[in-house]
């Protein structure tokens, strides 16, 4: 299953998450990788 980046987000607002770079998280959301 592939999302973008959008279709994540929208899966994780209604939860109140925020994703952050500063606490390493990093996503993955190219298909070709």
């Amino acid at each position: 299953m592939t999302l973008s980046r959008r279709e994540v987000l929208d899966l994780l607002r209604p939860d109140g998450i925020r994703l952050s770079k500063a606490l390493g998280q990093n996503f993955v959301v190219d298909p070709n990788t």
